[in-house]
């Protein structure tokens, strides 16, 4: 509800990710397989949100319309003068509009293991927070043709932030890590600077 009301005065765009679509195709469809998959992919903790208490059935009409509308239309790329920005990836052999919603939301190793000859541009993603290149969870991994933010804060409790310029191409120019907890509370972030 907060980005909802605020992300356009703010100035924000927010993408849609895998378990937003996850959502969304379980609820609107009612498919009690897509549901199951859903909940135990995020689907519980969501369901808590909107009151749920476990002790019962999720009453998945708890989810307010508007909230799956807005969910649903989000965009899945967005592009500014030298970077795409997407929640998973970019298949490596399609160009850029046509790209496919399900390349963007759970594409892995063929995205993460192109160059930038296939790329053609810097891409800003998470999806991934490890995988065999990617061995520490809790660092972004910084190449020059990709940014990869996915810090697995769910279970590590690191939440990267990347601060990209309009002046300087490729990855970010500061990487920000809060850490849950007592660093958090304490309003401690660690700071990376491009040199």
């Amino acid at each position: 509800e907060y980005l909802m009301a605020n992300a356009e005065r703010l100035g924000m765009i927010c993408l849609k990710g895998n378990h937003e679509a996850m959502m969304v195709n379980a609820i609107r469809s009612g498919d009690l397989g897509l549901i199951s998959h859903w909940m135990l992919h995020g689907g519980e903790e969501t369901m808590k949100s909107y009151g749920w208490t476990g002790r019962q059935a999720p009453r998945l009409s708890s989810v307010p319309l508007e909230h799956l509308e807005w969910m649903a239309d989000r965009p899945l790329i967005i592009r500014d003068r030298e970077r795409v920005y997407v929640h998973a990836g970019l298949h490596p052999d399609r160009a850029l509009h046509e790209q496919d919603e399900a390349s963007c939301l759970w594409i892995q190793d063929r995205f993460l293991d192109a160059s930038l000859d296939h790329l053609g541009f810097h891409v800003v993603h998470g999806h991934t927070p490890e995988w065999r290149k990617k061995t520490d969870a809790a660092e972004a991994e910084l190449l020059a043709h990709r940014t990869n933010l996915d810090t697995g804060a769910y279970h590590t409790g690191v939440l990267s932030i990347g601060v990209f310029a309009d002046e300087t191409p490729g990855g970010p120019v500061e990487l920000l890590k809060v850490r849950s907890g007592a660093e958090a509370m304490a309003g401690v972030a660690s700071r990376w600077r491009r040199s």
